[in-house]
């Protein structure tokens, strides 16, 4: 989705030149699919933390959860849309 977002304005002309293509994301579902990206990013740098093999890594749990809890709070207040009400 990362990707997609970083060429969504070149895919929208592109899908709109060729015939058949199918429909595009509009605005709203951008901004949908943006906030989407942004929180399970939190969940994939926790995920790449705990997922170490060179360090010992049950230590990190507690922190780790700890942090989820406080990034999804702090993300809550600057997504877009009503998509927190999915995962916050």
């Amino acid at each position: 989705m990362t990707r997609m977002l970083k060429v969504s304005d070149e895919l929208a002309l592109v899908c709109r030149k060729v015939n058949q293509s199918p429909e595009f994301l509009n605005s709203s579902e951008e901004k949908i699919v943006k906030d989407v990206v942004n929180v399970l990013g939190i969940f994939e740098d926790a995920t790449k933390l705990v997922s170490g093999d060179q360090y010992p890594t049950s230590s990190l749990v507690n922190p780790v959860i700890c942090g989820l809890f406080e990034n999804l709070n702090t993300i809550e207040i600057s997504l877009e849309t009503d998509v927190d009400k999915m995962f916050c």
